[in-house]
């Protein structure tokens, strides 16, 4: 009687191992792309009340997280735009700067230095920009 050897197991067997490494590696190198992408940062939340004094622009930050000295404000007076940061200059109290936080409670005066004598009937619109998470907090048409 003579024994004969029969392969085909092995062979099935290194197929079946392949077809594992290649959806074990595919898993692998997907999992790395995905886990590997920066997550956003979270937007805060800040309540700012805006309002219009005679010829300056007050925003009141009353209420969330305190906001870093370099958010940056935007002001469209009719047709002018200016742009600032409310660590710069004399927009919010010195005091107010010592902690290198805009907190609750605290207000940022924009003195309108045009010839109008007050800002009635022109178009006032303030957008506040945090720009640690880079968003919006605040895009608001102001009314006298």
């Amino acid at each position: 009687m003579k024994i004969k050897k029969n392969n085909d197991a092995i062979t099935e067997m290194f197929g079946t191992i392949l077809l594992l490494f290649i959806a074990v590696t595919i898993f692998v190198i997907i999992q790395a792309n995905i886990l590997s992408n920066p997550t956003p940062h979270q937007q805060p939340y800040v309540t700012i009340v805006g309002e219009i004094q005679g010829k300056n622009i007050t925003l009141l930050h009353s209420g969330g997280e305190p906001l870093s000295l370099q958010t940056q404000v935007s002001y469209e007076i009719g047709e002018n735009v200016f742009n600032i940061v409310i660590g710069e200059n004399e927009y919010l109290d010195n005091k107010f700067k010592l902690d290198g936080k805009w907190n609750i409670g605290e207000s940022l005066i924009f003195s309108q230095l045009s010839q109008e004598s007050e800002l009635n009937n022109l178009y006032v619109r303030v957008t506040v920009v945090d720009v640690v998470s880079n968003t919006i907090v605040m895009d608001e048409i102001l009314q006298h």
